[in-house]
């Protein structure tokens, strides 16, 4: 006879949930495998008496009964899952869900890191190959504390910043406050740096378009002209790859001037100091 307890232990030192360990003990002892309900309480049983915790996944709390293994379950099937949902999966108060998931199972609800774009395999690879590259020339700018390199972008900027929190004394009234739509006035700010300050500043016009166009004018110009003041031979220009940046009139005038685009893999704003350090100090 199949020591079927001796299975589910093995199993879930592998690190199995509970479904999954049915599911599988299903698949091959058919109708002689235990229920479901029955391989949540061995599990439970053997991690009362033995201690057993899975080895993927190490928890402060040393037993787990149904209820928990349950959880895990929802969670395994749909991380996302609120309390309120597993609590109604599971026909158990949400209070009960959530003081298991905090203080025994020592889960956290967290907000999800925000990424712009999901790179494809190729974008990877061009990721990596484009970031040696940049890494080569940061390296050998630094022998000159970047002197020759500049690094900007543009962002917009609001004249009005409001706030949506509010420290108040307990039993006030909450203050309101309108919603903005599209009354606040906003300005597009393009910053030119390097490490021994403020290369070039421009401040988009009212009305006007952001292209490349203006981009050679405006900005592009004005790097020339810095290079050219110091009797630069050449300087390294690094942006990222919005439109503007990246036509080809922008990279005609570029290498009639002397000047050197900086490498910049696709949807890298990580890579970019101005996205990652700059704006966000500023605003």
């Amino acid at each position: 006879m199949i020591d079927q307890h001796s299975i589910i232990t093995f199993l879930q030192l592998e690190g199995k949930r509970g479904k999954e360990i049915y599911e599988e003990m299903k698949s091959v002892l058919k109708e002689k495998c235990l229920s479901q309900r029955q391989i949540y309480r061995v599990m439970a049983e053997l991690n009362r008496s033995q201690n057993t915790q899975p080895v993927k996944k190490e928890k402060k709390c040393q037993s787990y009964d149904i209820l928990d293994w349950k959880i895990l379950d929802v969670l395994t099937e749909f991380p996302h899952s609120s309390c309120r949902y597993i609590a109604n999966v599971l026909g158990e108060p949400k209070s009960t869900i959530y003081d298991r998931l905090t203080s025994k199972l020592m889960y956290k609800h967290v907000h999800l890191r925000w990424v712009p774009h999901i790179l494809t395999e190729n974008q990877k690879a061009n990721r990596v190959l484009l970031a040696k590259k940049l890494l080569k020339i940061l390296n050998a700018e630094q022998k000159t504390n970047f002197t020759f390199l500049i690094t900007g972008d543009e962002s917009w900027f609001y004249s009005k910043t409001d706030f949506n929190t509010q420290w108040i004394p307990e039993n006030s009234v909450i203050p309101t406050i309108q919603n903005p739509g599209f009354q606040i006035t906003k300005f597009m700010v393009t910053v030119f740096w390097n490490p021994h300050g403020i290369i070039h500043i421009d401040v988009l016009p009212p009305n006007e378009k952001f292209n490349a166009a203006y981009y050679i004018t405006a900005i592009m110009s004005k790097i020339v002209e810095f290079k050219n003041s110091n009797n630069y031979k050449k300087l390294f220009v690094h942006y990222d790859n919005a439109k503007p940046h990246v036509a080809k009139i922008v990279k005609k005038y570029i290498n009639e001037n002397s000047l050197e685009s900086v490498p910049h893999p696709a949807y890298s704003p990580d890579l970019a100091p101005s996205d990652f350090f700059l704006f966000g100090t500023i605003k």
